[in-house]
C-alpha cells in the first residue's frame, strides 16, 4: 500500500510530512472535513522515505495528541511501516460525520491547511 501511495503522489487524500507536529494534526482535521484521507509521516515531498524516529510509545503519543488536541476527537487508525530499512507512520482518518471538527477552537479546512 505505501509504494501505491507513494507513486500517487499527494492530493486531496493524501498528503507526506517529514515529521508529526502541528502541520500534522491539521492536516487530520482538514481530512476529516473534506473526503478523509491518509497522511504519511517520514516522507517529503519530493517522494522521498526519509524515515522518523519511534519509540514504542510514539504511535500511541501522536494519536493521543491528536484526540487531545481535537473537538469532537479524531481517532485516527495509525500504523508503522519499514520502508527500505527506514520507518515510516500512516495515519487514516475517514469524512466525519458531525462537521466541522476544530483544532484547538479553529474550524481547518482543505483551504486553511497548510499544504507543504
Amino acid at each position: 500500500m505505501l509504494k501505491e501511495l507513494l507513486q500517487g503522489g499527494e492530493s486531496d487524500t493524501v498528503e507526506f510530512k517529514t515529521s508529526f507536529g502541528r502541520e500534522a494534526m491539521e492536516t487530520l482535521a482538514a481530512f476529516v472535513n473534506a473526503r478523509g484521507g491518509t497522511l504519511i509521516i517520514g516522507v517529503n515531498d519530493a517522494k522521498k522515505v526519509v524515515g522518523v524516529s519511534l519509540s514504542p510509545q510514539s504511535l500511541q503519543q501522536w494519536i493521543n495528541q491528536v484526540k487531545t488536541i481535537t473537538a469532537p476527537a479524531i481517532v485516527p487508525e495509525a500504523e508503522m511501516v519499514r520502508h527500505r530499512g527506514k520507518e515510516v507512520v500512516l495515519f487514516w482518518v475517514p469524512a466525519y460525520p458531525v462537521k466541522p471538527v476544530s483544532l484547538q477552537g479553529r474550524t481547518i479546512s482543505a483551504s486553511t491547511a497548510p499544504i507543504t
